[in-house]
């Protein structure tokens, strides 16, 4: 059965959806707009893991006094350390949960399973929906995520969730490319180019292209992607415990 975990921090409460049961946390954190059901089932498929579900805030949970990667990351972490003080935990993050998974430092995360980052947003033109799509009284976060503010759009350079980056990740990018502004009815990636270059910079940082899929990669290539997850909690926790 699912609990509702909530944790006062500095920043604000935390929600931690999932289960408790003394085993190592595979810590699952959500984009942008996420569904409340997303990934729900995935505590099934991962027995020997207690399965938490973190929401962006503001998204199905309260928000924070602040709203960055930064501030998300820290919160995140606190969370992490006054509930779960001495439990070891892989953490993976789906497009701004990406960021914010990267953004991680808390000691007992072994690994990163990251999904379509967000790296840095200029020239990433499929954002520019969310100025006219985002859902009602989200403009704060949109602009301070994407840079996408009423009337004008401004680069965000993300990057910094990379120095400090002390564990080894696993980069999941669709091949589908970002290329020329375009109609579509599949997302493209949204990681650019320069993005890739600066994620290939990090020596402990691994770039996984995935065949098929487009941003949304865990609707395109749900299998591969499980499979993902699987290679890299075993890397994380080899003994199994």
């Amino acid at each position: 059965m699912s609990e509702r975990f909530e944790v006062q921090t500095s920043l604000g409460p935390v929600w931690l959806l999932g289960r408790d049961t003394g085993r190592p946390i595979l810590l699952v954190i959500t984009g942008a707009f996420a569904a409340a059901d997303l990934f729900w089932r995935m505590q099934d498929h991962f027995p020997d893991a207690d399965v938490l579900r973190v929401h962006l805030p503001g998204n199905h949970c309260p928000e924070l006094a602040e709203t960055s990667i930064r501030a998300f990351a820290a919160a995140v972490d606190e969370a992490l350390a006054l509930r779960w003080p001495d439990r070891p935990a892989m953490a993976v993050g789906l497009s701004v949960g990406g960021l914010v998974a990267l953004g991680l430092r808390n000691p007992l995360v072994r690994r990163l399973v990251v999904v379509e980052p967000v790296l840095l947003t200029e020239g990433v033109w499929p954002l520019e929906l969310f100025r006219t799509q985002a859902p009602a009284g989200a403009q704060t976060f949109v602009r301070n995520m994407f840079g996408i503010g009423p009337d004008a759009t401004e680069a965000v350079d993300h990057a910094w969730v990379l120095d400090g980056l002390m564990v080894p990740a696993l980069v999941l990018i669709g091949d589908d490319p970002l290329g020329a502004p375009r109609s579509f009815e599949r997302m493209p990636t949204l990681v650019s180019a320069q993005a890739i270059a600066r994620l290939s910079e990090h020596p402990l940082v691994e770039i996984e292209r995935v065949p098929g899929a487009g941003h949304n990669i865990p609707r395109d290539a749900g299998a591969q992607l499980h499979r993902a997850i699987v290679r890299s909690w075993q890397a994380a926790f080899p003994d199994g415990s």
